[in-house]
């Protein structure tokens, strides 16, 4: 079986190894749709393979979305300096 791994994806974090069929059929709809349906859980991968990350250089804040991500240390020394300011 022939898997496709994100070359866009550098090789700090986890990726998710996926054949192009499984791409159209789950992932992309996966990712794009605004309501996870039924039929769309259906075409979920069994199991979903990953990719480990080659060098496990984990950053300590990135953003998601809406929300920023931090490490423990980072979460440490945040209430340190602004303890009960902030929620985690």
């Amino acid at each position: 079986m022939t898997y496709i791994i994100d070359q866009y994806r550098d090789n700090t974090v986890l990726g998710v190894k996926a054949t192009r069929q499984e791409q159209e059929d789950f992932w992309r709809p996966f990712l794009l749709s605004e309501q996870l349906t039924p039929e769309i859980m259906q075409k979920k991968p069994n199991p979903i393979l990953v990719t480990e990350p080659e060098r496990p250089n984990r950053r300590d804040v990135f953003q998601c979305m809406d929300t920023w991500v931090v490490s423990d240390r980072v979460k440490s020394i945040i209430e340190s300096l602004e303890s009960g300011v902030h929620f985690f």
